[in-house]
Protein backbone atom coordinates (compact mmCIF):
# COMPACT_ATOMS: atom_id res chain seq x y z
CA UNK A 1 0.00 0.00 0.00
CA UNK A 2 2.89 2.37 0.67
CA UNK A 3 4.17 1.91 -2.88
CA UNK A 4 0.76 2.76 -4.32
CA UNK A 5 0.43 5.74 -1.96
CA UNK A 6 3.84 7.03 -3.02
CA UNK A 7 2.89 6.62 -6.69
CA UNK A 8 -0.35 8.56 -6.02
CA UNK A 9 1.65 11.40 -4.45
CA UNK A 10 4.07 11.58 -7.37
CA UNK A 11 1.21 11.44 -9.87
CA UNK A 12 -0.51 14.32 -8.03
CA UNK A 13 2.65 16.44 -8.00
CA UNK A 14 3.26 15.92 -11.70
CA UNK A 15 -0.35 16.18 -12.96
CA UNK A 16 -1.92 18.45 -10.33
CA UNK A 17 -4.69 15.84 -9.81
CA UNK A 18 -5.14 12.53 -8.03
CA UNK A 19 -5.55 9.39 -10.11
CA UNK A 20 -9.04 7.86 -10.29
CA UNK A 21 -7.74 4.33 -9.84
CA UNK A 22 -4.63 2.17 -9.70
CA UNK A 23 -5.13 1.62 -13.43
CA UNK A 24 -4.22 5.28 -13.98
CA UNK A 25 -0.89 4.66 -12.25
CA UNK A 26 -0.06 1.64 -14.41
CA UNK A 27 -1.10 3.20 -17.71
CA UNK A 28 1.79 4.80 -19.58
CA UNK A 29 1.44 8.47 -20.43
CA UNK A 30 2.31 10.05 -23.78
CA UNK A 31 6.03 9.96 -22.92
CA UNK A 32 5.89 6.26 -21.99
CA UNK A 33 6.06 6.87 -18.23
CA UNK A 34 4.03 4.82 -15.75
CA UNK A 35 3.92 5.42 -12.00
CA UNK A 36 3.68 1.69 -11.19
CA UNK A 37 5.10 -1.21 -13.20
CA UNK A 38 2.12 -3.47 -12.56
CA UNK A 39 -1.26 -3.46 -10.87
CA UNK A 40 -1.06 -4.62 -7.28
CA UNK A 41 -4.03 -6.29 -5.59
CA UNK A 42 -4.87 -7.43 -2.09
CA UNK A 43 -4.06 -11.05 -1.16
CA UNK A 44 -7.61 -12.15 -2.07
CA UNK A 45 -7.36 -10.46 -5.49
CA UNK A 46 -9.49 -7.45 -4.57
CA UNK A 47 -8.40 -4.09 -5.91
CA UNK A 48 -7.16 -1.11 -3.95
CA UNK A 49 -9.17 2.08 -4.33
CA UNK A 50 -8.07 5.71 -4.38
CA UNK A 51 -10.47 8.36 -3.11
CA UNK A 52 -10.75 11.97 -4.28
CA UNK A 53 -8.18 13.05 -1.67
CA UNK A 54 -5.60 10.51 -2.84
CA UNK A 55 -6.05 8.10 0.07
CA UNK A 56 -5.42 4.47 -0.88
CA UNK A 57 -7.56 1.83 0.80
CA UNK A 58 -8.53 -1.80 0.55
CA UNK A 59 -10.63 -4.32 2.43
CA UNK A 60 -9.22 -7.74 3.27
CA UNK A 61 -10.88 -10.28 5.57
CA UNK A 62 -13.36 -7.66 6.76
CA UNK A 63 -10.64 -5.19 7.75
CA UNK A 64 -10.18 -1.87 5.96
CA UNK A 65 -6.60 -0.81 5.44
CA UNK A 66 -6.09 2.87 4.72
CA UNK A 67 -2.95 4.80 3.78
CA UNK A 68 -4.09 7.86 5.76
CA UNK A 69 -4.62 6.02 9.06
CA UNK A 70 -2.14 4.54 11.46
CA UNK A 71 -4.53 1.72 12.28
CA UNK A 72 -6.86 -0.83 10.76
CA UNK A 73 -10.62 -0.65 11.02
CA UNK A 74 -13.03 -3.58 10.90
CA UNK A 75 -16.32 -3.28 9.04
CA UNK A 76 -18.17 -3.11 12.38
CA UNK A 77 -16.01 -0.23 13.61
CA UNK A 78 -16.56 1.81 10.46
CA UNK A 79 -20.38 1.73 10.81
Amino acid sequence: MHTISNAVALYAVETNAYPNSVDDLVKKDSSGKAYLQSKTTLPDGAEYSINSEGVVSGVFNGVTYDSAANHRMTAAESS
